[in-house]
């Protein structure tokens, strides 16, 4: 377990650089956190630390997005999923997430896995767990990466 405190959003990068030797295709990395924790920011910082050709958005509304990367790890496509609207927690399959998986080349980041429980369980992949906690009335988050 490692823990941070953040104050600025350049902060995130000693988040992702922590992270970075344990990632390779089909490792699962979930983000639990409030609305505006930071999830989004985290995946952005990701996704730059890998190299993507464009910037990630939030998925809140389309759940799913990809990302190309410069094949750094043998990672090639970046899956972001938010599953914040889903409605059941078995609802992984019905998103094709197994596919997202499995794919080649592919890392799988998944905001608000609480939604996804069920269907997490059932997954043998590696998962990196990262838990956030803003502080109130600040830009000061704690981050805590478990796995």
């Amino acid at each position: 377990m490692k823990k941070f405190i953040l104050h600025r959003v350049e902060d995130w990068r000693h988040v992702v650089s922590a992270i970075l030797p344990k990632l390779k295709p089909g490792v699962v990395v979930t983000l639990s956190g409030p609305l505006g924790a930071g999830k989004t920011t985290f995946v952005q910082t990701l996704a730059e630390a890998l190299g993507a050709k464009s910037r990630p958005r939030s998925p809140s509304f389309a759940i799913i997005r990809s990302y190309k990367l410069k094949n750094m790890f043998g990672i090639r496509t970046l899956v972001h999923a938010d599953a914040y609207r889903i409605e059941s927690g078995s609802d992984g399959a019905v998103y094709e997430l197994d596919e997202c998986i499995e794919g080649r080349g592919n890392l799988l980041v998944i905001e608000w896995p609480e939604r996804l429980a069920e269907w997490l369980k059932t997954q043998k992949a590696k998962k990196i767990q990262i838990k956030i906690e803003p502080e109130m009335n600040s830009d000061t988050r704690r981050v805590t990466i478990l796995s």
